[in-house]
């Protein structure tokens, strides 16, 4: 059974994995890495948050969309595996689970990917695993995205 620990960055707060890598570098905020399940491994499971600037006016929908356009028109073999835009439940955000294929490794990937906008500023989370790997990876990248929460700092 996996357990988790409360992960604190810049206005936001989220549960990781205990025995993940944590990392961060200028192209995303924070990556959080699954321990190898095997030797020669060159796709391991990760999480990935990044924050960039947005125009006031930008839904998480929209950002959703034109994702999906992106991705339908980059990434070979793309299928759509399910998607909920968060404001149908009262709340605000949007997630996607989708594969594709992976060209130059040869091998199928699936992501959970969500989209969450505060302040103008765009939160992204993106779960990547390989698809032949457990579905568990998928409920623990579920269970991240539900404990992901946006803080306001107040001065």
């Amino acid at each position: 059974m996996v357990q988790f620990m409360q992960f604190q960055g810049p206005n936001f707060t989220m549960d990781v994995p205990t025995e993940w890598l944590v990392t961060s570098s200028p192209q995303f905020q924070v990556m959080f890495t699954a321990p190898k399940t095997h030797e020669g491994q060159i796709i391991r499971t990760n999480f990935i948050v990044t924050l960039r600037p947005t125009e006031e006016n930008v839904t998480a929908e929209a950002v959703a969309q034109s994702a999906r356009e992106m991705q339908q028109r980059e990434y070979p073999g793309y299928q759509l595996i399910d998607e909920m835009n968060f404001a149908e439940q009262g709340g605000t955000g949007f997630i996607r689970r989708y594969s594709w294929v992976h060209a130059e490794q040869k091998q199928s990937v699936t992501q959970t990917q969500a989209f969450f906008i505060l302040a103008s500023v765009l939160f992204t989370l993106t779960g990547t695993r390989l698809t032949s790997e457990s579905k568990e990876i998928d409920d623990i990248f579920d269970h991240m995205v539900q404990s992901f929460r946006l803080r306001v700092n107040v001065h």
